[in-house]
């Protein structure tokens, strides 16, 4: 498992950062941007377990290449995890 960990003395800013990693990361692993898209040797890991509909919300509405900023209405859709010792839990 990856998890994106971005710090700050700011708790939003931080989050921000971490879901827009995060966002790269579904678009990637789900050929869903347009590098991996075009890719005919790209197959989406059998484990890999993002929502359909999230997938597509990010993929329409953000360009990763070229908006520094991952907008807030799809940062709030992105599955958060909160760890608890070394345990996460969605």
């Amino acid at each position: 498992m990856s998890v994106p960990l971005c710090i700050s003395r700011d708790r939003a800013a931080a989050s921000r950062a971490a879901r827009r990693v995060s966002a790269q990361g579904i678009l990637w692993m789900a050929a869903a941007e347009e590098y991996s898209r075009d890719r005919p040797d790209w197959q989406r890991p059998q484990t890999f377990r993002v929502a359909e509909p999230v997938i597509e919300a990010i993929s329409k509405g953000w360009d990763m290449w070229n908006q520094a900023a991952l907008p807030d209405h799809l940062a709030a859709i992105i599955p958060r995890l909160r760890a608890t010792g070394a345990q996460a839990a969605v």
